[in-house]
């Protein structure tokens, strides 16, 4: 199997339980589109019987017809992520490329399911530095490890002229620690939009838009952490409290401030307009650094070469 031209497309398949939207689907739906976008690649999806397929699901709203089966043996080449392994015959023909999305220091963890598939043999691409550290350190990844930071694209988001005087408050993953913040500031006589619970991620982005200021409280162990570099995306200053992959594009008092939760109240109280203003603005500019763009062009030097690149994938 090699790449050839246009005339002569690889069939990739991907597969997804899509249970509700996540960051991590919608890291999915981007590597589909840039496959996609190639023209190198026929794409086409699978998804699990229980899977939800409403207007939550891009697949859906695009128009992705889905496969009817899974038949990974009839793919030219498999791109998984997370518990996709699961359905990757053992018995897999060795000439079937398996692309591998890597997008938390989870999997270099051996309590953690995924931990147990770092020894097949696949293409692994991590969102961030600290992800592909933390496998690399486990000295059981069979096969190559690539590092293309997270890109996002926020272009469908119009940004008011003038922003909403509330702050937003992304508690989905922390929600104990949102709503002791929400309630300190409220007292303080703040505007707030606490935002716990899932919603349509159109609604999202416009509510991070509109917002003031968004303090944003990842999980300790995220390996990107897509939120943050969103909100300095769409122009609205970033407090946010530190994890793992957010190395890759936050830097305290540069374009946010990283702070320990008990700061964090006292911070948005008492830092200054023209502070708000100055990391508004580099934000932006880090942002711009993070395209789907400048992602899209990364794995399409991978793809090119991909032939070359699985031969020398060793045969454990």
């Amino acid at each position: 199997m090699s790449i050839k031209s246009a005339s002569s497309l690889v069939n990739v398949f991907f597969r997804r339980q899509f249970l509700s939207y996540t960051g991590g689907h919608g890291k999915v739906w981007d590597y589909f589109n840039h496959l996609s976008r190639s023209g190198l690649c026929n794409t086409q999806i699978y998804f699990t019987p229980d899977s939800l397929l409403d207007d939550s699901n891009p697949w859906v709203t695009n128009r992705i017809a889905p496969l009817a089966e899974w038949s990974p043996q009839e793919a030219s080449w498999l791109f998984i992520a997370g518990m996709d392994w699961q359905a990757v015959p053992e018995n897999l023909p060795t000439d079937i490329p398996i692309i591998n999305l890597i997008q938390h220091v989870r999997h270099a963890d051996p309590a953690q399911p995924l931990h147990q598939f770092l020894s097949r043999r696949a293409i692994r691409i991590c969102v961030s530095q600290p992800v592909a550290d933390a496998i690399l350190a486990t000295g059981h990844v069979n096969g190559p490890v690539y590092v293309i930071p997270n890109g996002i694209d926020v272009s469908l988001v119009q940004k008011p002229e003038k922003k909403d005087k509330q702050v937003f408050i992304g508690g989905l993953k922390n929600p104990v620690l949102a709503k002791r913040i929400a309630d300190e500031l409220r007292c303080e006589g703040l505007e707030l939009d606490l935002l716990i619970d899932k919603v349509h991620r159109d609604d999202y982005l416009v509510r991070l838009s509109n917002a003031h200021l968004a303090i944003l409280l990842p999980n300790l162990t995220e390996g990107f952490y897509l939120p943050g570099l969103e909100s300095m995306g769409v122009g609205t200053p970033v407090v946010m409290t530190e994890c793992v992959g957010s190395d890759e594009y936050a830097k305290h008092q540069e374009n946010c401030l990283l702070l320990l939760p008990d700061q964090i109240v006292s911070a948005v109280l008492n830092t200054k307009d023209e502070t708000w203003l100055r990391l508004q603005a580099a934000g932006f500019i880090t942002s711009s650094h993070f395209s789907l763009k400048r992602e899209f062009e990364s794995v399409l030097r991978i793809i090119k070469n991909l032939d070359e690149i699985w031969s020398e994938v060793s045969l454990m």
